[in-house]
């Protein structure tokens, strides 16, 4: 018994122009579609979420002036997964709110609005 399953695709080549492709061959040619589709669109929507951050981000005041030059995005170097957002130690507080003010929610918000924007809202 073979140690792997084959197919034979019509018009699907490997790199040695055969038509008998592996299980193994397909499944890396979809997952590495699947991890450049997936850097791509977190290279696409990362910049836009921490600039709408940004523009949500409080104004008033040089500590928050700081606040909204802290927002960054990254993609990690797999392109799995990224983040944005802000490494201020007080950012959560400005987000979530303390018992004595209300949270701002720049960053929750910066995801709502990118999301209606792709939505068409």
């Amino acid at each position: 018994m073979a140690n792997s399953v084959q197919w034979k695709l019509e018009g699907f080549y490997d790199r040695a122009g055969t038509q008998t492709l592996s299980s193994g061959v397909i499944t890396n040619a979809f997952t590495q579609f699947g991890i450049q589709s997936t850097r791509a669109m977190l290279n696409r929507l990362l910049p836009q979420l921490a600039a709408a951050a940004t523009a949500l981000c409080p104004r008033s005041g040089l500590e928050k002036a700081h606040l909204q030059d802290s927002i960054e995005w990254f993609v990690s170097p797999t392109g799995l997964w990224g983040a944005y957002g802000s490494n201020f130690p007080y950012a959560a507080y400005v987000e979530w709110g303390t018992v004595n003010m209300t949270g701002r929610h720049f960053l929750t918000g910066a995801l709502n609005v990118i999301k209606m924007q792709n939505l068409g809202g």
